[in-house]
Parts: structure tokens; sequence; C-alpha cells
């Protein structure tokens, strides 16, 4: 004969007054599982407590989700509606406004080495006007120092 380590249950029934767990306290077994039914009745309520605000937190994210989606895609119908807007240049005007300032920059080194010259001319003018100045001076005080001479003897 084969030994089970298995314990056979028999039904049980509440009117009979046999517990398999205590055959003395059947109504402290039907506390105890009222307890324990109450306290899983509880911890299901705190979690469907849970549950639910986390789906208001999830549903809140998706709503701040979309809007963020909705913002970028205004932002970028702006970014576009602006760069079509934006003034279309021609490569040809920058080359033209390039090319007069070129003429412009050329103009003005001419007047700059135009007034060079006339410096130039004007001081070299003076210059020969000073010397010719000091000549004369210096023959006016030879003269002079031969008049005195003459004048003293």
């Amino acid at each position: 004969m084969e030994y089970s380590f298995r314990p056979q249950w028999r039904p049980w029934n509440i009117q009979s007054g046999y517990s398999p767990a205590c055959g003395r306290c059947v109504k402290g077994a039907i506390r105890v599982e009222n307890s324990d039914i109450t306290q899983e009745k509880n911890t299901n309520l705190e979690q469907q407590k849970c549950i639910e605000a986390l789906k208001i937190q999830l549903k809140n994210q998706q709503i701040i989700e979309s809007e963020r989606d909705q913002f970028k895609k205004e932002l970028e119908n702006l970014r576009q509606q602006k760069e079509e807007s934006a003034s279309r240049i021609n490569v040809q005007e920058y080359v033209n406004q390039i090319q007069e300032l070129k003429d412009q920059v050329i103009e003005k080194d001419k007047t700059v080495k135009m007034v060079q010259d006339l410096y130039y001319m004007r001081s070299t003018e003076f210059t020969d006007e000073i010397e010719t100045l000091k000549n004369e001076k210096s023959d006016l005080n030879s003269k002079l120092h031969v008049m005195k001479m003459l004048l003293n003897s």
C-alpha cells in the first residue's frame, strides 16, 4: 500500500459543525475568513482608486501630448509662412550693389590721391617760395651789411 502525502479533504458544512481546520472553532474560522475577505475588499478598493487615479493621469498626459503636438505643428506652419513671405533677394542685385560699392571706393581713392598730389604741390610750392624768401633775406642782409660798412667808414 502506497502512502499519499496529500491530505484528504472532505467537504464540510457550517451546519454540520465540522471544519477541516478545527472542529471546535467553526465561527472563529468564519470570522477570520470574513476579516480576510474584508481586508481583500479594502485592498481591492485602494487598488481600484489607484488605478482610477492613474487612468486620470494618463488622460491628462495624453491631452498634454496632444496639445504639444498641435503647438509643434502650428510652430512649423508659422516657420514655413515666414520663409515663404520673406522677400527673395536676387543674386544679381547683390552683384550690382557690390560693383557700385567698388566703383565708389575707386572714386574715393582717386579723390584722396588728388588731394595728396595737391598737398604735395602746395608744399613744394611753399618750400620753393620759402627758399626764395630766404635767398632774398640773405641778399638784403648782405646789402645791409655792405651799407653799414660804407656808412661807418
